[in-house]
């Protein structure tokens, strides 16, 4: 995914949370590890994101099957996990 026409990156403090690809319709987002797992097993619409990302650290979604809850909550959990790490001001 990252990169072409109809990919959306959005960024908090100049780092990317989450990825959307208009044409797949899908999304990409930053979880915390230990959750990963348990969300591809369990929720439907969740994928293992695809070769560019870290699947450690990156959890993909299906936009026609993923619930609209938990895509809400997967897109703020990955804004809170990338401002909380480079929110701070720069010394």
């Amino acid at each position: 995914m990252p990169g072409g026409d109809s990919v959306l990156a959005f960024y908090v403090s100049g780092h990317t949370f989450c990825y959307c690809d208009l044409n797949g319709r899908s999304v990409v987002v930053k979880c915390q590890p230990e959750r990963i797992p348990e969300l591809l097993e369990s929720a439907v619409g969740t994928t293992p994101p695809d070769s560019h990302f870290n699947a450690k650290y990156w959890i993909g979604m299906d936009l026609q099957s993923v619930e609209e809850s938990l895509l809400k909550e997967l897109v703020a959990n990955s804004f809170g996990i990338v401002r909380k790490k480079y929110g701070k001001k720069q010394k």
